[in-house]
């Protein structure tokens, strides 16, 4: 919610929050973006993963699908910081 905050504070209108439970999965996450990118109002897309709950490698494996079959037309901009931030997606058996 402080992230909203920010930038509701230097002027954005932030219209969506989506909290990734622990529990999620890739196929879950990957639709999350599908729907983000199916929507035409959307003109932007931050994605700011913090904490030990859900796994960095499972967000950026569900980006990588998502725009693999999903073109993105807007800025997508990513932080991935806590459980496996620093695992080298490229090297999951399910990235290629």
């Amino acid at each position: 919610m402080s992230t909203m905050d920010l930038i509701q504070l230097h002027g954005g209108n932030p219209a969506n929050f989506l909290d990734i439970g622990g529990g999620a999965n890739l196929q879950q996450v990957t639709e999350a973006f599908r729907m983000l990118a199916a929507d035409p109002h959307v003109r932007a897309v931050l994605v700011n993963i913090f904490g030990g709950i859900m796994r960095c490698t499972t967000v950026a494996e569900a980006l990588v699908e998502a725009c693999r079959s999903v073109r993105f037309t807007v800025p997508l901009v990513v932080r991935l910081e806590g459980t496996e931030a620093s695992e080298d997606a490229a090297s999951s058996p399910r990235a290629g």
